[in-house]
C-alpha cells in the first residue's frame, strides 16, 4: 500500500487549468492546453521567431554568468554563453507504434540516471498504465507512481501522456535504475507512438548538469516598462533577472546549473494566455529541434487567468512541439524577479517529475518517503505542517527558507531534460533559500503573508485536481478574510481576483 492512503485524483483536460501561485512556496503546477503537433514544424508566419545560436554552459564552479555587455553584438552576448564541459547527451529510444493495451519493451543500460516515457495519440483519452522493471516489479501501476495516491500519467489534452522513472523511491528506480529490459503498457483505445528519453552518465553518478532554457517572448509584451519587439527581445532586463533568479534556485535546490539561453520572439497574441490557449502556447517549443532543454513561455497576467505559473505535466515531455512541452509564467506587475524565479523553480520541479508534498483536505501526497506529509491540512494548521518549507508544498515556504529533500533532488536529477556532466562534483545542495517578499503582493512589503493570504496564493497554482478552487475555499479561510483581500486596493489585482474566486466558491456557512 505504501505510506499513503489511496486517493485517486482524475486528470482531465478541463481540470488542469486552475491557478498556480508561485506563491505558496511552490504551489505551482501542471499545465495543459489543447493541441500541439508532435513533429517539429516551421513556426507560423506571424510568430516572428528569431533563434539565438546554441551556446555552451557554465560549469558548476564557474559562478554566475556575466551580465550582458552592451558593446558586443547580441549573438555574441556572454550572458547567453558558458562552458558546459563535457556532457553526455540523453539517449532517445523510438519504440514506434505500440498496440492498444499492448506492452513495449526497451533496454536501459548501466549508467542511466532516469528516463521519461512519452506516448502520443490524437484526440483520445489515454495514459501510461504500467512501467515494469527488468525483475518484473511495477514502479508505475495504473498510471500512479509506486507509493503514490493519484494519477500523474494520463493525457491532459488527448495528445500526449508522459511518465518518469524515478518518480518514486521504488528500489528498482532509486538509488540506481535497474539495468535490463523494461516494459511499458498503455491504457489506450488504439496504437500509441512511443519514445523513451534516457538520462545517463558513463559511471551512473550525478556530476551536475546544465539546463538549457528556451525563452519565448510575445511581441509587444511589457516587462517592467520595457517592451519586447522584433529588435529588442534578447536583452530585456526584467526577463534576464527572472532567469538569473531561476538559475540560482535550481542550483541550490536541485544541483543544476543554468545552461544556454535561447530567445524566441512569438506572436503578440500570447501576451495574455487564456486557459484554453495553453496547449498552443506549450507547442511554441516546436521551433527547437533538441530534446534537452526547458521551454518557458512568458506572458502577462490577465483578468480571466487563474494561474501564475503552470507546467505541462508531472512530468512534462522532452519532445518539443506538443501540448505538454513547456511551462508558462504569467508575470504579475507587483512581483519581482526573485518571486517569479521561484515560481519557475517550482514549475520546473513539476515538469521534471515532482508532485506537491501535500494537498489541502487530504487530496493527495507525493510518493516520496522522505518528504513529510500533513494529513488534514487546512487554513488553520498548514503553517505548522512539517512540509511547509518545502519548495513543492502546496502552500508553504512563504515566510521561511525553502528546502528540498534528497529524494526530490534525485527525481529531478533523473530527468532527461538537462545535459549531464560526465565528471566532477555537482554544486553542493543548499537546502535553505530566503523566502521572497510575497507580502508586497498584498500591500505590506517586508511583512510575511497571513495564513489567508497564503491560501490565496496557493490557489494560483495550476493543478490537476478537479474542484481545486472549492477545495481551497473550504480549507477554512473565513469569508471576512477573503473579502478583505478581494477589496484591498493596496493588493495586486491578481491576488484580489483570486480571493474573489475563492469567496464565490466558498460555502456560505461561515
Amino acid at each position: 500500500m505504501g505510506r499513503h492512503s489511496t486517493h485517486l485524483l482524475t486528470v482531465t483536460a478541463r481540470s488542469v487549468a486552475l491557478a498556480l501561485g508561485a506563491a505558496a512556496a511552490g504551489s505551482l503546477f501542471v499545465g495543459s492546453g489543447c493541441g500541439g503537433a508532435i513533429a517539429s514544424e516551421p513556426p507560423p508566419a506571424d510568430a516572428g521567431v528569431f533563434d539565438a545560436p546554441p551556446t555552451p554552459t557554465a560549469r558548476p564552479d564557474a559562478g554566475p554568468p556575466p551580465k550582458p555587455d552592451a558593446g558586443v553584438p547580441e549573438d555574441d552576448d556572454p550572458w547567453m554563453k558558458g562552458d558546459p564541459g563535457p556532457t553526455t547527451p540523453a539517449t532517445v529510444i523510438e519504440l514506434g507504434s505500440v498496440p492498444a493495451n499492448g506492452k513495449a519493451t526497451f533496454e536501459i543500460k548501466p549508467g542511466a540516471l532516469g528516463f521519461n516515457v512519452t506516448g502520443a495519440m490524437n484526440g483520445e483519452d489515454f495514459g501510461i498504465k504500467d512501467i515494469e522493471s527488468p525483475s518484473g516489479q511495477l514502479v508505475h501501476k495504473d498510471s500512479i507512481p509506486h507509493n503514490g495516491d493519484h494519477d500523474t500519467s494520463s493525457t491532459l489534452f488527448g495528445e500526449i501522456a508522459a511518465a518518469g522513472v524515478p518518480q518514486s523511491n521504488h528500489p528498482k528506480a532509486m538509488p540506481a535504475i535497474e539495468s535490463g529490459t523494461w516494459g511499458v503498457t498503455f491504457r489506450a483505445p488504439g496504437p500509441v507512438a512511443t519514445t523513451v528519453f534516457v538520462q545517463n552518465t558513463p559511471d551512473g553518478a550525478f556530476h551536475g548538469g546544465a539546463l538549457d532554457i528556451h525563452v519565448h517572448l510575445p511581441d509587444g509584451l511589457d516587462v517592467e516598462g520595457d517592451t519586447v519587439s522584433k529588435n529588442h527581445y534578447k536583452r530585456v532586463a526584467g526577463i534576464r533577472d527572472r532567469i538569473d533568479a531561476f538559475a540560482e534556485a535550481i542550483r541550490d535546490l536541485y544541483g543544476l546549473t543554468r545552461g544556454d539561453v535561447t530567445f524566441h520572439l512569438v506572436a503578440s497574441r500570447y501576451q495574455e494566455i487564456d486557459d484554453d490557449e495553453l496547449a498552443d502556447a506549450f507547442a511554441l517549443s516546436k521551433v527547437a529541434t533538441g530534446h534537452q532543454a526547458l521551454h518557458v513561455v512568458f506572458s502577462q497576467a490577465s483578468r480571466d487567468q487563474q494561474w501564475w505559473g503552470i507546467a505541462g505535466g508531472i512530468p512534462g515531455t522532452p519532445r518539443t512541439g506538443t501540448s505538454q512541452s513547456a511551462i508558462a509564467l504569467a508575470m504579475d506587475d507587483r512581483a519581482d524577479a526573485l518571486m517569479e524565479g521561484y515560481v519557475l523553480a517550482h514549475e520546473a520541479g513539476h515538469f521534471m517529475g515532482l508532485s506537491h508534498t501535500t494537498e489541502f483536505e487530504n487530496r493527495g501526497y507525493d510518493p516520496l518517503e522522505d518528504t513529510p506529509q500533513c494529513p488534514n491540512m487546512t487554513f488553520n494548521n498548514f503553517p505548522s505542517c512539517p512540509d511547509y518549507t518545502n519548495v513543492m508544498a502546496a502552500a508553504g515556504a512563504l515566510t521561511r527558507a525553502t528546502k528540498v529533500s534528497p529524494l526530490q533532488r534525485r527525481v529531478v536529477q533523473g530527468s532527461p531534460l538537462y545535459r549531464a556532466f560526465v565528471s566532477g562534483d555537482p554544486p553542493p545542495p543548499k537546502n535553505a533559500r530566503a523566502a521572497p517578499d510575497f507580502g508586497k503582493l498584498f500591500g505590506h512589503p517586508g511583512v510575511p503573508p497571513t495564513a489567508a493570504e497564503a491560501v490565496v496564493l496557493a490557489s494560483l497554482c495550476g493543478h490537476v485536481s478537479a474542484g481545486r478552487v472549492v477545495a481551497y475555499a473550504r480549507a477554512g479561510v473565513p469569508d471576512a478574510e477573503l473579502r478583505r483581500i478581494a477589496d484591498d486596493a493596496a493588493a495586486a489585482p491578481s491576488v484580489r481576483r483570486a480571493a474573489a474566486r475563492l469567496l464565490r466558491a466558498a460555502p456560505k456557512t461561515r
